[in-house]
């Protein structure tokens, strides 16, 4: 609807600017058109996400899948490890994780112009924390300069999904180049004492 509006407006002004202030004009509305095209996209990335469900425990699945999704949107080369097994995690952590990374890889298919994409989800610490590594070759954070908004959404969008399940958020730079994003956090399956050894 706004962009719609937007184009309406541009019509009516088209016909009253002066000269002198028509450049100036154009150039708001077009940046406007940009932010409204932005937002739109990322509402529907939301959209998906917020919909997302796991069914019959298959985490592996959901995670191959939003990988395979934004490869073929960002143009990379996309490779998934995951050594974690899905008893290990409660539902909610499930889908946080799967949030975590989709925002992450939508985050890098259009900013980071990266040709490769890892993720890497593993135990640490005698198999009681649990990290997930995404790693992109492409320009970087530092070398991007300032963040724009669809960045710092994407930034906050994943520190509140890390604060859900009691974890920490580090975004790094790669080296020679890129972006490393980390999740690091210890499951609710080997928080609840007893748990671990009732299994065993």
């Amino acid at each position: 609807y706004l962009k719609i509006q937007v184009s309406v407006l541009e019509r009516h002004l088209k016909n009253k600017l002066s000269e002198s202030d028509a450049p100036a004009i154009y150039q708001n509305i077009e940046q406007i058109k940009v932010g409204l095209g932005s937002a739109y996209h990322q509402l529907r990335d939301l959209l998906v996400t917020f919909r997302l469900t796991i069914d019959n425990d298959n985490f592996d699945e959901a995670l191959h899948e939003a990988a395979s999704e934004f490869a073929l949107k960002g143009g990379f080369k996309m490779t998934v490890h995951n050594d974690i097994m899905t008893l290990n995690l409660s539902a909610h952590e499930q889908i946080d994780l799967i949030q975590i990374a989709r925002e992450a890889l939508s985050n890098a298919s259009r900013h980071a112009k990266a040709q490769n994409v890892e993720i890497r989800l593993g135990y640490e610490d005698g198999d009681k924390h649990i990290v997930m590594n995404i790693i992109d070759d492409g320009v970087g954070m530092s070398m991007l300069g300032s963040v724009d908004q669809t960045q710092h959404h994407g930034l906050m969008i994943m520190k509140e999904r890390v604060s859900n399940i009691g974890g920490e958020l580090i975004v790094a730079d790669n080296k020679p180049n890129g972006t490393i994003i980390t999740v690091r956090f210890e499951p609710n399956f080997f928080n609840k004492e007893g748990n671990k050894e009732a299994y065993l």
